[in-house]
């Protein structure tokens, strides 16, 4: 994972994490008081369909917790 911040440290301009599975995804976190620390959850959720509109696969990364410091 990298997490580039503003300048003050008061938001994340760029997020950036590897994961094994090619899907779209919902990142949220926030910084400790210090905004040193940055720490949230990452869910990655997808399903392929045919040009019929059938399910054809399915990925499901579940709730996952990270955790990154300056």
């Amino acid at each position: 994972m990298a997490i580039r911040v503003s300048q003050d440290g008061r938001q994340v301009l760029l997020a950036g994490i590897g994961i094994d599975l090619r899907c779209s995804g919902d990142m949220h976190a926030k910084f400790n008081h210090a905004r040193t620390v940055v720490s949230g959850t990452l869910h990655v959720h997808d399903t392929k369909r045919d040009a019929a509109g059938n399910a054809t696969d399915q990925c499901d990364s579940g709730a996952v917790k990270f955790t990154a410091q300056r």
